[in-house]
C-alpha cells in the first residue's frame, strides 16, 4: 500500500452486500475450481442476500470489511460459538469461529489479512474467547501458509475416500 492509501476497517451494512460478494466470490471460486463434486458457483441471489442478511442481523456474528480509500479489498465473517457441550468427548469452551476471510487477488501480501485476523482476535479478547479457529481445504495451500505465518497452526486433518 502506499503511504497516502489507508486501510480502514468497518463492519458491513446492508450496503455492502455487493462488495462483499465481490470478495466472497473470489475465494469461493477457487473452491469451485478445485473441487466442482461440491462446490457449486457463488451467486448473489436470494439465499446469498438471506445468509448476509443474517450475519448483520445476529449479535454473534460479524462480518467486516478492509476499504483501500473507497475500494472494499477484505472481509472476514466470524461467529462466536462454543464447542458443542452436548459431545461427549469436546470439552465446552468460547471460541471464534471464522467462517470466511479473503482478500482481493491483486492486493495480498500487504497486510490486510494481518489486520482482520488481528482485529477478530481483539474481539475475541474483549469476549474472553482464548481461541480463534477456520477451516482451510487442503488443496488451498496458499491461504493455509497465509494463516500458518499469522500464526493460525493446523489442529484436525479430515480424511475423505470414495466408497467405489
Amino acid at each position: 500500500m502506499s503511504d497516502a492509501a489507508i486501510l480502514h476497517l468497518r463492519a458491513a451494512t446492508a450496503e455492502d452486500r455487493d462488495a462483499y460478494f465481490a470478495l466472497f466470490s473470489q475465494v469461493h471460486a477457487l473452491h469451485v475450481a478445485a473441487r466442482p463434486d461440491l462446490f457449486r458457483p457463488a451467486v448473489n441471489d436470494a439465499a446469498f442476500a438471506a445468509h448476509f442478511a443474517d450475519a448483520l442481523a445476529q449479535s454473534h456474528k460479524q462480518i467486516v470489511l478492509a476499504w483501500l480509500n473507497e475500494e472494499a479489498v477484505g472481509a472476514i465473517h466470524w461467529e462466536s460459538t462454543r464447542l458443542d457441550a452436548s459431545d461427549f468427548y469436546l470439552i465446552d469452551r468460547p471460541i471464534l469461529w471464522v467462517e470466511s476471510l479473503v482478500v482481493r487477488a491483486d492486493m495480498r501480501r500487504r497486510g490486510i489479512a494481518r489486520a482482520l485476523v488481528d482485529l477478530a482476535r481483539q474481539v475475541a479478547d474483549v469476549q474472553g474467547i482464548a481461541e480463534i479457529a477456520l477451516e482451510v481445504w487442503a488443496f488451498n495451500e496458499e491461504a493455509e501458509r497465509a494463516f500458518t505465518a499469522l500464526g493460525l497452526m493446523p489442529h484436525a486433518r479430515t480424511m475423505i475416500g470414495r466408497t467405489r
